[in-house]
């Protein structure tokens, strides 16, 4: 992995919202205003970076004859976006229940962790989530065993 810092931001519902790996799991919420709301937090198992990754950017980086190193856990969170009534659906490196999926902590509007969720939610590069969440539906490309891409619809359902 490279030092860069990981940093990930969206706007959504009126609000900001940035993570810095530097910050541990932590995601802040700022009004248009950029004044801070809230500091999002949770306590996580840290993940270690998995051997096929390692092998797969170390050959990559070796052919242009660039040396790499790796931490030995990946970041807190990979990525994250909200829907539409302001709940917080963060994707982390954990595993999910069926291959492919991966574990998912939602977070209410206020900021205070509720459930997590093991989904399938397809990457395009493997860089920005192709999901959006409205009206109590999720909406997420998946990707076939033959390659091909479909949408999928899910009803979320909250008690």
């Amino acid at each position: 992995m490279t030092s860069n810092t990981v940093f990930d931001w969206m706007i959504s519902n009126g609000r900001i919202y940035t993570g810095n790996e530097d910050r541990g799991y932590e995601i802040l919420q700022y009004d248009l205003e950029g004044n801070l709301l809230r500091k999002i937090r949770k306590e996580y198992s840290p993940v270690e970076v998995p051997e096929e990754l390692k092998k797969e950017l170390k050959d990559f980086y070796e052919s242009v004859n660039t040396k790499v190193w790796f931490p030995k856990y990946m970041v807190p969170f990979d990525s994250f976006f909200s829907d539409d009534e302001g709940r917080l659906l963060v994707k982390t490196f954990e595993k999910g229940r069926n291959p492919e999926e991966y574990m998912y902590d939602i977070f209410n509007p206020e900021g205070i962790f509720i459930v997590r969720k093991s989904l399938k939610i397809h990457f395009w590069e493997g860089v920005e989530i192709y999901a959006k969440a409205r009206r109590n539906l999720l909406y997420c490309l998946q990707e076939k065993e033959s390659g091909y891409r479909e949408l999928v619809v899910y009803k979320m359902s909250w008690e």
